[in-house]
This record gives structure tokens, sequence and C-alpha cells, in this order.
């Protein structure tokens, strides 16, 4: 796999700083988004098509509630994406990638009712936690459409993309050694394969940023 990802990002770089054409130009943007921020340098390839690649870092926490605990999360993202773009009508274009790094969501929760379920079970849970943690593969897929990048023009400009990107998490589920103790193996690998079936709802992730560029 890391040879395969090796070589994708070779071939990108390759298209990116080795093509020149007529109609060649070269740009810098910066956004915002489901991504988190957004910073990246984009080539034409020609009237019609070009390449990017960009960096995205995202560090977003929201607590939250369940019928029994208190859960802090953090959703990370911090990778680079690779990207080919064909333009069809005017400045709208068809995006296709690669996001090639950590995407994570973590969880800790500690009980709030002095009890907590797991695998359908009541433990007593004062002062023990619970940690669970989806973890993405390291390469996803994009797939999206774009406004914005077009080759034929000069200065300031604006961008927009709406998208997936898509892969399978994969879930850890840890608890304190006292509530490991109590439920027990079997019911602690029960949970994780519960969550492990939620976060399989998660496989596509929405992709929506806005940004400024600037084409020279």
């Amino acid at each position: 796999m890391q040879s395969k990802t090796l070589a994708v990002t070779l071939v990108m770089a390759a298209a990116l700083f080795g093509v020149t054409t007529v109609h060649a130009s070269n740009e810098v943007y910066f956004g915002a988004g489901t991504t988190g921020i957004t910073g990246g340098y984009a080539k034409s390839l020609g009237e019609r098509s070009g390449v990017r690649v960009e960096a995205n870092y995202l560090n977003y926490s929201r607590n939250f509630n369940t019928s029994d605990a208190k859960y802090d999360g953090t959703l990370k993202f911090t990778d680079v994406g690779a990207y080919y773009d064909v333009f069809f009508a005017g400045p709208f274009r068809l995006s296709a990638g690669l996001m090639i790094g950590t995407h994570k969501l973590e969880a800790d929760g500690q009980a709030s009712s002095g009890t907590i379920t797991i695998n359908h079970q009541q433990y007593d849970a004062t002062g023990e936690w619970v940690r669970a943690q989806a973890k993405y593969a390291t390469v996803r897929p994009y797939l999206g459409l774009g406004w914005g990048h077009r080759p034929e023009r000069s200065g300031l400009g604006f961008f927009g993309d709406v998208g997936v990107a898509y892969g399978s998490p994969s879930v850890s589920f840890r608890t304190s050694p006292g509530l490991q103790v109590a439920a027990g193996s079997a019911n602690i690998e029960a949970e994780r394969e519960n969550v492990q079936s939620k976060a399989d709802n998660l496989r596509f992730y929405p992709v929506v940023r806005v940004g400024l560029d600037y084409t020279f």
C-alpha cells in the first residue's frame, strides 16, 4: 500500500511541476471548511484541466452527552490532498483525487450518573472512564464538484468545493482498569463491535469548503 501511495504521489507531482502548456498558469489558494484550514497550489494543464496539491488541518472539539456518560470528542485531520480537475462548464469542474494523512475521531467519556452501559449492561463507573477512537485509512479517495481554479483568468478569485471522501474507519474501545475488570474482556469487545457498526455509517465524509485564490 505504501509503495502504491508513493507512486501515485510521484505521478501527481510530476504532472504538477513538470507539465507546461500554452495555457499554463499557476495559483495559490487558501480556504476553510469541513476539512479544516486549507492551503494549496494549482497548475493548469490547458484550457479544460489542471492539477492541485494542498494541505489540510482540522482540530475540532465538541462535548456531548449520552444517557449515562459525558464525552469530550475531537475530530482531527492532518493530510495532503492531490487532485485532478476537469472543467465542463466555464468555472464549474469535476475534481477527483486522494487525501493522504491522519483522519481520526476520538471521544473520552466519564459516567454522569454513577453507572455506565457496556454491551447493554450497566456497571458501577464512579471515577472510571471509557475511550473510543475511530481512525480512517491513511489514503482516502475524493470525488466532488467545484467552482473556481479556472486556468484562463488571472488575479484574485473565489473557489468552492462540495464532495465526499471515502474510507472505512477502524474503531478501538478502551476502559479504565477497574471498568475492564468489572465488565470483562468479552463485553468490552462486544461494545467495540457495536461502536464499529455505528462508525461504519460514516464511511463517506462530506467535504464542503470555500476560499480565495490568486492566479498568476
